[in-house]
């Protein structure tokens, strides 16, 4: 036990003392290199989709990078959102004004946002130790900035700021936590409806953010729960394991708890994305001979597709190997199936909610969105009918088999199919005349040609006689 306790100190205090010369910002990487996807081709016009009436019970803020498509925003899923961050506002740390705000000031996301009931925040980005020294080591920089986000707050009807300061030294950690203090302060006082969150690292190496003061002066804290394994890493694994091996999701949320940060205040940032190194050969977590591409889960999808998923149960995490002009390579991801436990840790903890890194790395499949519905959101009933009522199915998720409880007024024929997400069907599980009463069916996650499916996100539709289908979301782990 007393070696196991000196290898992890060791580990830390290396980490730590290399962290300013190798180890790099976890959204400044992505706006550096921007990942893999083809997102300029999207079909807007199929793509764009419609509110409808989903009411989230957490806080599910997603992240949307500059360097997307113009017209992306229109893409996204609202009814899955709380909150969209705009990134960002990069920090002038010369002066504690701006490099430049992606022309945040005229982007038309914002009223498009707000008639979907989504708020709008400007993520404000300051990467590395020396940046950071500068601008948080002096007030007089710190209070141009406050001024300058107050001034666009309030020219643009925005909703708020998202902090993200990304390597911040140990001494600077009190001049962070005052930094929040007068923004809160001054947020008070000019827009008190304006919100303020914090992105805090997966692992605090040098103990750089107070979490616990920090929560005071902020309306909540996101964990930056990814980048375990990082694009420079010497062995290729999870980028956002929930358990396995000492850094995790878990054991990152739990230390911020143990430090006295309330779960009501503490959200989890969920990677949308993963790394694909080269490797010395195609085992599991093979070493690296170089450095990683950062590729968004649209990306990771197709390669999955194209050379087959491996399921990792311990990290809760997907890997893919392939040779790709005579390189072995290797690619970990969290995938949709993985990522519904996330959630579900969310709910566990009684956490605040959600963070997504980034938005537009979904593609166009909507399946990410409808996994966060079916965590936190109630859809409202499509159906005007009066002769049915569609409980519920237990256990939503699952992986081996679901039953579908449902109860009739009076008798009547019934028919109960299970569909994927473009409404093309999977199974009809009833088609049959039924007396009135409680009702249930079981679903084995198999199609009408009984074979297997993939982890997907389904819809299950109940129909009596003339009335209108009732539809619910499933989600089948396989």
């Amino acid at each position: 036990m007393k070696s196991l306790l000196i290898l992890l100190l060791i580990a830390v205090f290396t980490r730590s003392a290399l962290a300013e010369d190798l180890f790099e910002s976890s959204h400044q990487s992505h706006s550096i290199i921007h990942p893999h996807n083809e997102t300029s081709s999207f079909n807007l016009e199929k793509a764009e989709l419609k509110p409808q009436a989903t009411t989230l019970n957490k806080k599910v803020l997603g992240w949307h990078p500059y360097w997307v498509a113009e017209d992306h925003y229109k893409t996204y899923d609202y009814d899955a959102l709380s909150v969209i961050a705009f990134f960002s506002y990069e920090v002038d740390s010369a002066t504690g004004g701006y490099t430049t705000i992606h022309g945040f000031d005229s982007s038309p996301m914002i009223e498009y946002a707000h008639d979907r009931n989504v708020k709008v925040v400007l993520t404000v980005s300051s990467f590395g130790y020396e940046s950071n020294k500068a601008l948080l080591s002096d007030k007089s920089k710190q209070l141009i900035l406050i001024d300058s986000l107050v001034s666009i707050i309030e020219a643009t009807g925005s909703d708020g700021v998202n902090l993200d300061f990304e390597l911040v030294r140990t001494a600077n950690r009190d001049d962070l936590t005052e930094f929040t203090r007068m923004l809160d302060s001054a947020f008070r006082e000019n827009i008190p409806k304006a919100e303020i969150s914090l992105d805090l690292p997966a692992v605090d190496w040098q103990q750089s953010f107070d979490a616990k003061e920090l929560a005071k002066n902020c309306d909540y804290l996101i964990i930056m729960g990814y980048d375990y394994y990082w694009s420079g890493s010497e062995t290729a694994g999870p980028v956002s394991p929930l358990d396995g091996g000492y850094y995790n999701i878990t054991n990152s949320v739990n230390e911020y708890l143990n430090l006295g940060v309330p779960s009501s205040r503490l959200a989890l940032g969920v990677s949308w994305y993963g790394y694909d190194w080269p490797v010395e050969s195609l085992e599991k977590r093979s070493n690296t001979t170089g450095k990683a591409t950062a590729r968004t889960y649209a990306a990771c999808e197709k390669l999955a597709d194209q050379f087959g998923k491996n399921f990792d149960d311990t990290y809760k995490s997907v890997w893919v190997s392939y040779e790709e002009d005579g390189v072995f390579r290797q690619l970990w991801y969290t995938d949709s199936g993985y990522l519904t436990n996330s959630y579900d840790f969310v709910n566990s903890q009684d956490m605040a909610g959600l963070g997504i890194w980034a938005l537009s790395y979904a593609g166009e499949d909507n399946e990410l969105f409808e996994g966060i519905k079916s965590a936190y959101g109630s859809c409202s009933s499509v159906s005007d009918g009066k002769n049915q009522s569609l409980l519920s199915a237990h256990p939503n998720p699952f992986s081996q088999s679901t039953t579908i409880s449902y109860e009739l007024s009076e008798s009547a024929h019934v028919t109960l199919t299970i569909y994927d997400l473009h409404g093309n069907e999977i199974i009809t599980l009833i088609n049959e005349y039924q007396t009135s009463g409680e009702h249930s069916a079981v679903w084995n996650g198999k199609d009408n040609f009984k074979l297997f499916l993939n982890s997907a996100v389904c819809y299950y539709s109940l129909k009596t006689g003339n009335d209108v289908s009732t539809t619910n979301k499933l989600l089948h782990l396989k």
